[in-house]
């Protein structure tokens, strides 16, 4: 007879002291045959789990919330483990037991009103609040926006004081209040942490727009003016988390653990806050560290000093996730199994593209992680991460060609380009190394012949148009369409500035019949990733034509290259007299799993075979020389496609095995 409650005493002690091997141990035999009491098969999965055995826990979690579908706390636990494993449908739909829980019951606000189920409500007002962690509102707040288009409601967000002037800059509501105050009538309401679970939230649709807050002017002239004497690069410092936290012992470290950092010529600010703050006053020896600690009153006070700073370095506290959403450069010091948000075996995170994530290798175990970062920040130089960025902060440093002008015009690569210097990935990418996806361009050397014609679809701002143009001559001929009416003026005035009068320039969408679209409403003079705008049928946009590449009546096609955001079915339906006709070399963008299996299907009908090309956004050998990547873990998810009949193998890339295959994992 098994004893439970007194080994449950045991295995618990074990745990809590960090000895999870000797806890498995002693669970072990009671369920050598498969079987076995449910409160023993919990008390497993709380061992093994802190170990990395996450497959293991699932299957044990999946087990007992099927004996025990009312045991909400087995439930909450399953929402984390799937998360963490990336399985967002299983993990959202799971994640909303938590407000059965005592940790989150007491902040759960009390409505009489339904929660929105995630469809279109009209004429209706929603109330979107949010209920846990600073970390997390930072996180979400992204989502608010999302909600507003996909409810079509007036709505009304409520934030907790301490994010409230931060949240009020930020965009998709239409109303903001305070929490603890009576809101306005509202017909529905969602909690933030749930708008996941309600609007389907899949990885693919990560990041979103980043950065989504921003920092206040009047805090980055008062914060600027502190530091401006202080010797770069500036490094902001958080070494704990808030004490309260569950997994706070793994997850927060000691300022003296941080001796490893202390390198020459690094200017390190402290801004911890809460109990261990104390620790600023004695740094390691060798360490350059100005404690702001005192100063800082608030997140205006910290979002400003991450503004300026060219870095954090940070354990996973609530300063990670605001540097995230205001898309600035951070590292994060992960335990072994980190919390869900974080997943597994990767160093970027689709939430937050400015992220780069070291990861302990064994449990317990900071000394690698801290001399990996060491070798890492011993290449840092001033200007090298974030220092110019983001431009508001150094506007005198911005080389723009017109005062105050979000235009730039540089010298880069493959010619002058002018480009929007607040959009987050090609003006970044121009700005700071001379040249966008380079490594794109090399793969169309492969292919592009004098002579040739190119069609690109969702040309941009010509960043590869020019490139193209070049590689086929004065007797070839490229194609380039662009809805978005700022970028394709920004287009024709590349193509000018570099005299390529073999391009033909079309403000136009491509799709599978004629009509027409809407481009969303946009501030080009703010930041965003104007690469990446889905084309629908929002009010109050732009109207632009849609047209089919069948119709461009071209003697000849040898090239397609597509970046449509999710249309690049509907551009080949429109192409397919053109494609049977010249069995073009197909270059397309593929970075939405959902959609795809459609996409690999569809090539094969029209006879492809593909290929994916899967390229980091950096280039080490960039034009500019930069060493430092600002892009870390950012990939471009494309397919080579060659007709059937051609017999070419490409050496080097991973071919497409079937509708389901994905180059990641």
């Amino acid at each position: 007879m098994i004893d439970i409650p007194a080994l449950d005493a045991r295995v618990r002690a074990l745990v809590a002291q960090g000895r999870m091997e000797e806890a498995e141990a002693l669970v072990r035999p009671h369920l050598a045959s498969g079987s076995g009491p449910m409160p023993l098969w919990r008390l497993l999965a709380h061992t093994i789990r802190p170990q990395g055995k996450l497959t293991e826990t699932r299957a044990i979690q999946e087990m007992l919330v099927d004996s025990l579908p009312g045991e909400l706390a087995t439930r909450f636990d399953l929402a984390e483990t799937a998360l963490l494993l990336g399985d967002f449908d299983r993990g959202w739909r799971e994640y909303h037991w938590r407000y059965s829980l005592d940790h989150t019951t007491r902040i759960e606000r009390k409505v009489q009103s339904p929660r929105w189920d995630g469809r279109p409500i009209p004429g209706q007002t929603l109330l979107i609040h949010d209920e846990q962690g600073f970390g997390d509102t930072f996180q979400f707040l992204r989502m608010v926006s999302w909600a507003k288009e996909r409810s079509q409601a007036r709505l009304i967000l409520e934030i907790n004081p301490e994010a409230l002037s931060l949240a009020k800059r930020a965009k998709g509501f239409d109303e903001i209040v305070v929490r603890g105050a009576i809101p306005p009538r509202f017909d529905v309401h969602c909690e933030m942490m749930s708008l996941p679970m309600v609007m389907g939230l899949q990885l693919s649709d990560l990041p979103g727009t980043v950065p989504y807050l921003s920092p206040d002017r009047a805090r980055l002239a008062k914060w600027r003016k502190r530091l401006a004497k202080l010797p770069r690069p500036l490094v902001a410092l958080v070494w704990a988390g808030r004490p309260s936290h569950h997994n706070d012992a793994n997850r927060s470290m000691s300022l003296a653990d941080l001796a490893p950092l202390a390198l020459p010529g690094v200017t390190y600010l402290a801004i911890q806050k809460g109990p261990k703050a104390e620790e600023a006053k004695g740094p390691p020896p060798g360490m350059s560290l100005v404690c702001l600690s005192d100063e800082i009153t608030d997140f205006e006070d910290t979002a400003a000093i991450l503004a300026i700073a060219d870095l954090l370095i940070s354990v996973d506290s609530s300063p990670v996730h605001l540097a995230g959403a205001l898309g600035r450069p951070a590292w994060v010091m992960l335990p072994f199994v980190p919390d869900w948000r974080w997943l597994l075996d990767r160093a970027d995170t689709p939430w937050y593209p400015s992220l780069r994530l070291f990861r302990q290798r064994r449990r317990g175990e900071w000394a690698p992680v801290l001399d990996e970062m060491a070798k890492s920040l011993g290449r840092l130089r001033p200007n090298d991460v974030g220092a110019d960025d983001p431009p508001e902060i150094e506007q005198a440093k911005v080389p723009s060609p017109i005062p105050d002008s979000p235009i730039v015009l540089k010298e880069c690569r493959h010619g002058r380009m002018l480009f929007l210097w607040r959009d987050i990935y090609v003006g970044r990418s121009l700005d700071l190394y001379g040249e966008f996806s380079h490594l794109e361009t090399t793969l169309f050397t492969q292919f592009a012949q004098p002579g040739m014609v190119v069609i690109e679809v969702g040309a941009n701002i010509g960043a590869h148009t020019v490139s193209l143009a070049q590689m086929v001559g004065p007797q070839g001929i490229v194609v380039a369409l662009e809805p978005q009416r700022v970028i394709f003026q920004l287009l024709c005035a590349n193509v000018a500035l570099n005299g390529l009068f073999n391009v033909r320039t079309h403000q136009a969408a491509a799709g599978r019949k004629a009509g027409t679209l809407m481009v969303p409403p946009l501030d080009y003079a703010a930041e965003n990733n104007f690469g990446g705008i889905s084309l629908g049928s929002e009010a109050g946009g732009e109207s632009v034509p849609v047209i089919t590449l069948d119709s461009l009546a071209l003697p000849a096609v040898h090239i397609i290259k597509i970046d449509v955001e999710g249309m690049e079915a509907d551009v080949l339906a429109g192409a397919r007299q053109l494609i049977a006709r010249d069995r073009p070399v197909l270059y397309l963008e593929n970075d939405r799993r959902e959609k795809s299996p459609a996409l690999i299907r569809l090539l094969d009908k029209l006879g492809y075979e593909c290929w994916w090309h899967t390229l980091p956004m950096f280039n080490p050998d960039n034009a500019a020389g930069r060493r430092e990547n600002v892009f870390p873990g950012i990939l471009s998810l494309n397919l080579v496609c060659l007709p059937n009949e051609r017999p070419l193998v490409m050496d080097g890339f991973h071919k497409v095995a079937g509708p389901d295959d994905w180059p990641l994992p």
